[in-house]
Parts: structure tokens; C-alpha cells; sequence
């Protein structure tokens, strides 16, 4: 399976060895679960809130789903934006840490959960519990065995 490398990750050094259909599976996998638990926060301020206030329950049902597509439609471009930038202006790596906490990072530890009972889902060996990094690569295992990380 995959390891984290400790080297940083080069899109252009090291884009032939991207593993793209584990690459997005993992990625729209932590996007998933992360909607899965927008949705259960939504749900509990839906009920706390006065009627006819709190965001519709038929919306927030659908969040598990519209993850994972938002994933690919601006997740995933925008954290290459961002990692851009936090190359070219260190501070922009606190957007990076921002917006992953926001869209990705909360759905780890569910992944971690998956990963125990369900390995064949999630393809890294060792998945983090908790992790602010906004894409992870997973790299060919017969040249590196390992995942990459983004900045």
C-alpha cells in the first residue's frame, strides 16, 4: 500500500507517478465523508432552529452527495490554486489550512473508520486521523510506495 513521503511533492516531477483513480477515490472519499458530517451538523441546527429557519432537510440530505461532485468541480482546482500560491506566498499556506478544515479534514476520521472495517475503500494503508492538507497524491508503489502530500 502507500506511505507518506517526506519529501514534497512536485506536480510536475512527480506527476507520472500519480496513481489518478486511487488519487481521486481517497480525495472524493475524505470530500464524502466530510459532507456526511456538514450534513449531520446542518440537521441538528435544522432542528434546534425555529420553524421555518433552519436550512431544509431535503438539502441537507442531498450534502453526502454534492461533496464529492463539488470535489471535483472546485474543491480539487482551487487547492491547486492555493498550494500555488503557498509556494509563491508562504502565508497563502494558511488558506490551504483553512480551506481544508473546512471541506476535507472533518471527514477524516470517518475515513479512518471506513479503512478499519472496509480497507478495500480507502486505498492508503494508513490513512491520517486528522489532516489540514487539501489533496493527497498517491503515488505508483513500484516506483515510490509511498503518497505525497500538497502544501
Amino acid at each position: 500500500m502507500s506511505n507518506v513521503i517526506t519529501r514534497p511533492f512536485s506536480l510536475t516531477r512527480d506527476f507520472r507517478s500519480i496513481m489518478w483513480g486511487a488519487t481521486f477515490q481517497y480525495n472524493v472519499l475524505r470530500a464524502a465523508c466530510a459532507g456526511l458530517v456538514v450534513a449531520i451538523i446542518m440537521t441538528v441546527v435544522a432542528i434546534k432552529a425555529p420553524p421555518g429557519q433552519g436550512p431544509p432537510i431535503p438539502i441537507i440530505m442531498l450534502l453526502p452527495i454534492f461533496w464529492p461532485i463539488a470535489f471535483f468541480l472546485v474543491f480539487f482546482p482551487a487547492s491547486l490554486v492555493i498550494a500555488w500560491f503557498s509556494e509563491l506566498i508562504p502565508a497563502a499556506a494558511f488558506v490551504a489550512v483553512c480551506y481544508a478544515l473546512m471541506f476535507v479534514a472533518i471527514g477524516d476520521p470517518i475515513v479512518c473508520i471506513l479503512r478499519r472495517y472496509f480497507p478495500r475503500l480507502v486505498p492508503v494503508e494508513r490513512p491520517a486521523f486528522f489532516s489540514v492538507r487539501p489533496i493527497y497524491w498517491i503515488l505508483k508503489p513500484d516506483e515510490t510506495s509511498e503518497i505525497a502530500v500538497s502544501h
